[in-house]
């Protein structure tokens, strides 16, 4: 590979700095004014969403929502307890009604008894009957 040669004018370093120099403090208040502008945007809207946010309708639409959250929580707890209430009223009915077949079984048992016990009766009514007469 051949060799390269550069060959530069000489500059002297003084006018090199002072041309950095003025371009460096031109970036740094370039800079500096955006910051400002961004900053004073920044505040401006920040101001802005405060008042807003402390603004009559706020504060009214903030308390509309903690009477609504309130209204709700004591909706559910009254659902709660309709629920708990109607879950006893079941068994109690479920048992109610197991007692009801129950007896209902008891009475349907006697009653299907009563003509085996008429005709017991009957026949020792007619044993005593016959002792009697052979007597």
């Amino acid at each position: 590979m051949a060799p390269t040669f550069y060959h530069y004018m000489s500059v002297p370093m003084e006018e090199k700095w002072q041309e950095q120099g003025r371009g460096i403090s031109r970036r740094c208040l370039m800079a500096a004014a955006l910051m400002v502008v961004i900053v004073a945007v920044l505040v401006t809207l920040l101001i802005h969403f405060a008042v807003r946010a402390n603004s009559r309708a706020c504060r009214d639409g903030l308390r509309a929502q903690d009477e609504c959250r309130n209204t709700t929580h004591l909706l559910q707890h009254q659902l709660t307890r309709a629920q708990d209430t109607l879950l006893q009223m079941e068994t109690q009915a479920n048992t109610c009604n197991r007692t009801v077949v129950m007896t209902l079984n008891q009475e349907l048992e006697k009653l299907r008894l009563q003509p085996v016990l008429i005709q017991m009766r009957l026949h020792l009514f007619e044993m005593a009957l016959e002792e009697s007469r052979q007597l």
